[in-house]
């Protein structure tokens, strides 16, 4: 299963809708301004470089929709952003960081940043369709490295997310409130009210699910290999949800 994420608040810049109509273009939500399809294509690796390049070629950096501090817009780059941060405060790879701080500590044993590491045990992974296309042989889904390039497993991803709630990832409980909103997002996570219960989570552009219910440490973690399936996979979810109850 590869997660996607989402962005972070500071980050304001869109602009596919300002883009040439000549480009062969494929437009990813939450990554801002999108991507080329053949940059996708060719990127063997999760290349950084590659996608900021990108972005200050097709001059998305001159596209802001507000002010820093003045709003919030749905975009992927602020993650690549922030694995450019990890690596010049710490002095090491974005990799051995999740290996170090996350990874190891909670024996993600099924759980690398593809490209960068290679899996414990050799596992298929779920292929990603676009309606009834098979992408997963030509597009690299990982290629936004901090923004989504991680592979990991349903079980690896319930002992994250409890271990996320129970504290064990922070000094300071008061990081974990920044990412809880009281409604709507937060600091890359959202919040879903199911039934009566308040549910913590996210959805990746490729179909994966994950959600925590902290009240009653419930989990869901579910992944639909689907960009655009032809039902509402929030339903379903909130099925899912309903009937844990």
């Amino acid at each position: 299963m590869r997660m996607d994420h989402t962005a972070l608040q500071f980050q304001f810049f869109s602009g596919a809708a300002n883009l040439t109509d000549s480009a062969c273009f494929l437009c990813i939500p939450g990554l801002s301004g999108g991507i080329l399809l053949d940059v996708i294509c060719r990127c063997k690796r999760g290349y950084p470089q590659e996608i900021m390049h990108t972005y200050f070629e097709l001059d998305v950096n001159h596209m802001a929709l507000f002010e820093p501090g003045k709003g919030y817009h749905y975009t992927d780059t602020g993650y690549v952003l922030l694995g450019y941060c990890i690596q010049e405060l710490t002095g090491k790879p974005l990799a051995q960081n999740f290996r170090q701080r996350i990874i190891e500590p909670l024996k993600l044993s099924n759980t690398y940043l593809e490209f960068y590491e290679k899996p414990e045990e050799k596992r298929e992974q779920a292929h990603a369709f676009m309606g009834s296309l098979d992408v997963t042989a030509f597009i690299n889904t990982s290629f936004d490295w901090a923004g989504g390039g991680l592979v990991s497993t349903t079980k690896d991803l319930t002992t994250f997310i409890k271990a996320l709630f129970e504290l064990k990832l922070f000094r300071d409980p008061e990081l974990l409130q920044a990412m809880m909103a009281k409604e709507g997002y937060g600091l890359g996570m959202g919040t879903y009210a199911f039934g009566d219960k308040l549910w913590y989570g996210h959805t990746g552009f490729w179909g994966s699910a994950l959600f925590y219910q902290p009240e009653d440490q419930l989990t869901i973690c579910i992944t639909f290999n689907q960009v655009a399936p032809p039902f509402d996979t929030t339903q379903v979810i909130r099925k899912l949800a309903e009937e844990m109850r």
